[in-house]
């Protein structure tokens, strides 16, 4: 088993176990948290979404036309909660 040591973290400044940089565990996991919106996550993210879109109308036998209008009606909600979101 790997023994951790106990400092400071530099974060916080509480001595608690160190999980990595310096940084206790709490720290840390809420340091990841907010790296989630990296411009890498969002490129899998739109990906993803962009797969899951097309599914969706497939599953629905929708066309252009009606594709469009579905888009035109969720782009103001979709950009509240997902900035990075564009449709293609």
């Amino acid at each position: 088993m790997v023994q951790r040591k106990y400092t400071a973290c530099v974060e916080c400044g509480e001595s608690r176990e160190i999980a990595a940089h310096g940084l206790c565990f709490a720290c840390y996991h809420r340091q990841r948290r907010t790296d989630v919106r990296s411009p890498q996550y969002g490129k899998q993210t739109a990906r993803a979404a962009y797969a899951l879109q097309g599914r969706v109308f497939a599953m629905l036998n929708t066309t252009d036309e009606d594709e469009r209008a579905i888009l035109a009606v969720l782009r103001p909600y979709l950009a509240a909660v997902w900035p990075e979101w564009h449709d293609t």
